[in-house]
């Protein structure tokens, strides 16, 4: 059976409200902006290899999906790929920067948008 990404979701918001040790709070909402990139990203990747039969390639492939949608003629698809790169660059900022400002608020901002997005997949 195929990995459901949009289970990565239902742990991001899972992960976010409330955490249980002030100590991993921060760890936690990181987390969630990953994991809620990270299902809409594979979710994206995977209708445009399996319903779409684009070709992608690991060294390329979050701006490669994320290029795709974005040139596209479709208002949709190009909306698509704006949502899913401001993902991605809060994603960076949760997985890579030593510092990040506000995550508590952007995790709300974040998972809101990855919502919208998982369901404007869904109806691709």
């Amino acid at each position: 059976m195929s990995f459901d990404w949009s289970d990565y979701l239902k742990l991001a918001n899972e992960l976010a409200p409330r955490p249980i040790n002030a100590a991993t709070q921060e760890a936690k909402l990181r987390c969630a902006i990953s994991r809620a990139y990270y299902a809409n990203y594979c979710k994206a990747r995977s209708h445009l290899r399996d319903r779409e039969g684009k070709v992608i390639h690991a060294h390329d492939a979050h701006r490669y999906v994320i290029d795709t949608l974005l040139n596209s003629t479709e208002r949709k698809r190009k909306d698509l790929g704006k949502d899913l790169n401001r993902l991605r660059v809060d994603r960076i900022k949760a997985d890579y920067y030593d510092e990040f400002n506000g995550v508590a608020s952007q995790t709300e901002v974040v998972l809101l948008l990855a919502e919208k997005v998982n369901s404007n997949l869904d109806n691709l």
